[in-house]
């Protein structure tokens, strides 16, 4: 009997080790110590600025940019162990332009080159100074013929005074004069978009107006003429951040916002289509913030149907979360993880650190995760600003034995097949950015479905069953 108990015993440890190994550090990658000499980290005192963009490439390497103390910016390759590639040292970038990735090639404020930062023959002409005399990129999205949509402004169609906030770029960087919208005063600000279907974009930033129709700080436009979709209007104002847009439509936000009618300060909300406030997701009892200081900036699905929120925060749902917690489908927190100091933002730093915090956190290959950002500590131990986070170990063994979505080929090219014991209602892919790419209704086991027009990279499939929702990571190569 006492040796059965002993047995039980080293199982319940086994097991409880086991769980506690979920959303720990990866020591396996390690940041080269060779980038302190450039921008990402300032000297062995003082660790960094920040990085603010993580994209991995499917060979498992990962693309990072960021800037020093003085602004400077820089865009690096580390290698999947965290070594530093020497030969990506004058990638280049700009807080004017952050790059683009599309399979072996990156877009960024000087021209189209390949990973090395080799200009591709005839590309430099990307560079949309040509075309533009002066502008400010907040934010881009990419399409998958090549061409991508800034938002920002000062873009300044060379020999015109009007100053507009959205332009289209064509594949070979000249400006898509189709696209050229000015919907917002001279003093207001357009800071993010974000796709929400074929025809219709997202749009957030400090401004109240759209083309003279009145709104708070978000609203939903049409890509073809820009103007305002009506239908949809929101309460949300002062600083609201547009993360995911989900399946049904609805719209997961983030940043720092108020509610009208409501003075306090929150973090992240779900919309419904209309833009009205979900009230299914956990949003006045869940991201209420004492300061606009504290904000959520990413969001990042996970195979459980939940997701992982980066921002600025040292409480979240009146538990300890060092700018990192996970959430489930509605925002109420996972309060198995996380449970250590998390990341820490003002060890070092003697200057203002009320913005600093976790930018951007991104699915890796083998159930991780990418986190970069403005911290100098995870939970207690002096790191680089950007880590590579172990995913939930107990999902990974339940996923091998029970997944019942099984997709192949993986990485694919042109076609993709995905089978389930059950039927298949809807599909939906998402660039690891939280993009929907490609919605699919179906209602059957076995679906095939034609990827050909996704650009090489990472995606992950939402496959929507009658009563789940199974997420799997696919590769696209050519």
């Amino acid at each position: 009997m006492k040796h059965l108990f002993t047995i039980f015993l080293l199982i319940f440890v086994i097991n409880t080790t086991t769980f506690s190994q979920s959303y720990t550090l990866d020591t396996t990658f390690a940041v080269d110590t060779i980038i302190y000499h450039y921008n990402f980290m300032y000297d062995d005192s003082v660790y960094f600025r920040f990085i603010r963009q993580i994209t991995e490439h499917t060979n498992g390497s990962v693309f990072i940019t960021g800037a020093d103390y003085y602004s400077n910016v820089s865009s690096v390759r580390l290698f999947e162990n965290g070594n530093f590639d020497y030969n990506t040292i004058n990638l280049g970038g700009s807080i004017h332009f952050p790059f683009i990735m599309s399979g072996d090639t990156l877009i960024n404020y000087y021209g189209k080159t390949d990973v090395y930062g080799n200009f591709l023959s005839n590309d430099k002409k990307i560079n949309i100074s040509e075309d533009i005399s002066l502008f400010y990129v907040y934010d881009i999205h990419s399409y998958n013929d090549g061409s991508f949509l800034l938002a920002g402004f000062g873009f300044k169609l060379k020999g015109e005074l009007t100053d507009n906030e959205i332009v289209k770029l064509k594949p070979d960087g000249h400006v898509d004069t189709n696209y050229v919208f000015n919907p917002i005063t001279i003093d207001e600000v357009l800071s993010y978009i974000l796709k929400y279907d074929e025809s219709r974009f997202i749009a957030a930033g400090n401004f109240y107006s759209w083309y003279g129709y009145p709104i708070n700080s978000i609203c939903r436009f049409n890509i073809s003429d820009g103007s305002i979709d009506s239908s949809f209007l929101s309460p949300l104002s002062y600083g609201p951040k547009p993360l995911l847009v989900l399946p049904n439509g609805k719209i997961i936000v983030g940043g720092t916002f108020n509610i009208n009618g409501n003075p306090n300060y929150y973090g992240l909300t779900r919309l419904n289509v209309d833009g009205s406030i979900d009230t299914t997701f956990n949003t006045f009892n869940g991201s209420h913030f004492s300061t606009y200081h504290n904000f959520i900036n990413t969001i990042c699905p996970t195979p459980d149907g939940g997701y992982l929120i980066g921002g600025n925060f040292n409480y979240y749902q009146g538990h300890y979360r060092g700018s990192i917690a996970k959430i489930d489908a509605n925002g109420y927190l996972d309060t198995t993880v996380f449970n250590g100091l998390g990341f820490e933002t003002c060890v070092f730093d003697v200057f203002d650190c009320s913005s600093h915090g976790v930018f951007s956190i991104i699915p890796a290959q083998n159930n991780k995760y990418y986190v970069g950002g403005e911290f100098e500590r995870f939970n207690g131990l002096r790191v680089a600003p950007i880590v590579r986070l172990n995913g939930d170990q107990n999902f990974s063994v339940n996923e091998i034995k029970e997944n019942k979505i099984k997709i192949y080929p993986n990485p694919a090219s042109d076609k993709l097949t995905i089978s389930s014991n059950s039927n298949i209602s809807e599909l939906n892919i998402y660039n690891i950015s939280g993009s929907l790419i490609q919605k699919t209704k179906c209602d059957n086991k076995v679906i095939n479905i034609d990827v050909s027009d996704l650009k090489p990279g990472i995606y992950l499939l939402h496959s929507v069953t009658r009563n789940e929702v199974y997420i799997n990571k696919f590769i696209i190569v050519r």
